[in-house]
């Protein structure tokens, strides 16, 4: 995205020079110790016939930044879904020059699924709008790329949530197909990662997208000063090996950089209505059209064809929120695209070469990439993933590039911006982010002890009736959950860089869901008993109503009816979101430790607060476990104190463990005698 804010250094003309200086270190650190790896440069002509220009339609589409998901949707996105397919399909196109030769050869790719799920779940869009769409998409007119529910943040999500997002992304989207009235079966089949706004790449992504079967990586924002070096060393287009590990193998992928950014060129953009081009650019007449082909000439061919090594140049067409009118956009470009492809002898006198332009996808793109590589060195086979992918001379025409110098991703210009003040802004979003991951983590695996379980007792001759009615409503509850967890991914999101009331819609979204999974994992636990032979919760079928989610913020910022503790859970040791135990005499509480993780808890610290410290901590046996009591002198949690012990819980398991008053013997007026199973208080500790 185009931002208009950022946060801005100091000094920026010293970080300028600095960063500078560090750019062209870095470089040369690169290019002498093997880094990136290559041709020389002189083995390459840029001017060499012909060169084909593929124009990518897309539209980026944030899952929040100036507005929120549903105010996107309601007020953009969905206009620009409709807008593209009715144009699209051919039964119901209503184009301007249908004759031109472009018309029949349009292209478009769509990346977030988040906002498809949306229109396809949306009743006001008519089913037979929803049926082209899925027939474009078979047809190739329509690519689907990166697949996942957001385009993610690649510098500070962790992994697990990278790969769970784009699942959630591939899931809805096996979902849209299964529905398909063709009954063909189809489910799409993504190969491209689209990472174009993200601030700055991580080496990561490399390694996931080729172990989830992707062909090529199209990326934008890289440090401006290393992808002007990049430009000049055509080495925007490489193999990237995510680690000296995988160097010289098959583990690598093909990456492509845009060398400006992810717009049209200025001037090309009809629904541009920034504050310099108010009434968008002016439209392609027949009287203005050899004029307006050659400035498109001059800025696509004679000034980008250069940085990059074969004679296919990859430009897109489009930016954010662009297409809500399809027909603007391509009935003018396809006048330019005509106009050049009808006038082979006028390009070829203005730039030495056939020009060609086409509008393709982004598999379309590396398709002919790789037709030219087999002309010119043999085999080119990015998706394999056996072994090494072509001949040593192939390898050789692109540069490689191992491990990251992507971050900080940095802007050019007079007034540079460090793009790190995110890592750590927002700390309170981060953390409840981080929250709601740990009780999504929670919830899947109680519902697989759940599954497993019931498969275990459908499979006994007395085997148990399933209560559909609590799971499904558990189920249902995970998936709307899931979606917000997954939707703080995109890299407006976590990093905390759109606008202060969308990251307070972010935060109730984050609430909701906490409560949601707080209530699933209400429903697992109670349909629990305990095997009196072991220590660890086991689940059963019986009848459950849901609970009315309220009382106090437990196992790190979430609700729960039924008391649970969340081993390894953001906030497990933030005293601000320890479980509150309600203790009074003679009256045990019961609470759950759960252990997402896939290993066994051995002596885990658990920590909860209570009133009072004359309690003890029962196993569910029974047995009292060794504990400590802190007194707090906070000033909002004054005569309260923690209890501490440790546990044992089995990997992707649950405990239960109970606190009740234990006895206490006064044989004086002022020191009472605590029995030998009592917490052991230490009342001076201030915390």
């Amino acid at each position: 995205m185009m931002r208009s804010h950022r946060l801005t250094v100091g000094n920026t003309s010293l970080w300028k020079k600095c960063w500078d200086l560090c750019g062209v270190l870095c470089l040369m650190v690169a290019l002498f110790s093997g880094v990136i790896q290559g041709a020389e440069i002189n083995d390459f002509d840029p001017t060499t016939n012909p060169l084909t220009v593929h124009l990518l339609p897309h539209s980026h589409c944030d899952a929040g930044y100036k507005k929120t998901v549903e105010e996107y949707y309601a007020t953009e996105v969905k206009q620009i879904l409709t807008s593209v397919t009715s144009y699209l399909d051919p039964s119901t196109k209503k184009k301007k020059g249908e004759s031109s030769q472009s018309s029949q050869l349009h292209r478009f790719v769509w990346s977030e699924v988040v906002f498809l799920e949306l229109w396809f779940d949306d009743p006001s869009v008519d089913a037979s709008l929803k049926q082209s769409f899925r027939r474009l998409v078979k047809q190739g007119t329509i690519e689907l790329v990166n697949g996942g529910f957001v385009m993610h943040d690649e510098a500070i999500t962790r992994y697990e949530s990278q790969i769970q997002q784009t699942s959630l992304g591939h899931s809805i989207l096996h979902r849209i197909f299964e529905e398909d009235e063709d009954k063909d079966h189809y489910s799409p089949e993504i190969t491209t990662g689209y990472q174009i706004d993200s601030f700055g790449p991580s080496s990561f992504t490399p390694q996931f997208l080729k172990l989830a079967g992707y062909n090529m990586l199209i990326t934008n924002r890289i440090p401006q000063t290393l992808k002007d070096e990049m430009k000049l060393d055509q080495s925007l287009e490489f193999w990237w090996y995510p680690s000296e590990a995988h160097h010289g193998g098959s583990g690598k992928m093909f990456v492509h950089v845009y060398d400006h950014h992810y717009a049209i060129p200025t001037g090309f953009d009809w629904e541009d209505e920034s504050p310099t081009n108010y009434k968008g650019a002016s439209p392609i007449t027949p009287e203005n059209v050899a004029d307006r082909s050659d400035q498109f000439v001059n800025e696509i061919v004679m000034q980008r064809a250069p940085y990059y090594r074969t004679p296919h140049l990859l430009v897109p067409f489009g930016t954010d929120f662009r297409f809500q009118d399809a027909a603007l956009q391509f009935d003018n470009m396809d006048q330019i695209v005509d106009f050049i492809n009808s006038n082979p002898d006028r390009y070829m006198g203005k730039t030495g070469r056939t020009i060609t332009l086409r509008y393709s996808t982004a598999n379309e793109y590396l398709q002919n990439i790789a037709s030219h590589m087999i002309s010119k060195d043999g085999p080119f086979s990015p998706n394999d993933s056996t072994t090494p992918t072509g001949t040593e001379d192939t390898q050789a025409f692109f540069p490689s590039h191992t491990g990251s110098l992507f971050f900080p991703y940095v802007t050019s210009g007079p007034s540079p911006q460090i793009f790190s003040g995110f890592y750590s802004q927002y700390p309170n979003l981060k953390q409840n982010v981080r929250v709601a991951e740990q009780l999504l983590r929670a919830a899947d695996v109680m519902k697989a002890s759940y599954a497993l379980s019931t498969a275990s007792n459908l499979s006994k001759a007395n085997s148990v009736v399933v209560n559909n009615n609590s799971t499904s409503v558990a189920f249902g509850l995970m998936e709307h959950a899931r979606r917000i967890v997954m939707v703080m991914q995109h890299h407006d999101a976590l990093p905390g860089t759109m606008y202060h009331f969308v990251v307070s819609d972010y935060m109730v979204k984050l609430q909701i869901a906490c409560t949601e999974l707080a209530v699933a994992l209400s429903i697992f636990l109670s349909q629990s008993t305990v095997d009196n032979d072991s220590e660890t919760a086991t689940l059963q079928n019986d009848a459950y109503s849901v609970p009315k989610a309220s009382g106090n913020i437990v196992g790190g910022g979430a609700y729960l009816s039924r008391t649970s503790i969340i081993l390894g859970a953001p906030g497990s040791v933030d005293i601000s979101h320890l479980l509150r135990v309600q203790m009074g005499p003679n009256t045990p509480s019961r609470f759950d430790v759960i252990n997402p993780r896939t290993w066994a808890a051995v002596q885990d610290p658990v920590h909860i607060l209570t009133s009072r410290d004359d309690v003890i901590v029962r196993d569910v046996n029974g047995n009292s476990i060794l504990s400590q009591a802190n007194l707090l002198n906070q000033e909002n949690l004054l005569g309260m104190f923690i209890i501490s012990f440790l546990a044992d819980v089995p990997a992707m398991g649950t405990t239960s463990f109970t606190i009740e008053t234990c006895d206490v013997t006064t044989t004086t007026d002022v020191v009472p005698i605590r029995g030998p199973s009592c917490a052991f208080s230490v009342t001076d500790i201030d915390h």
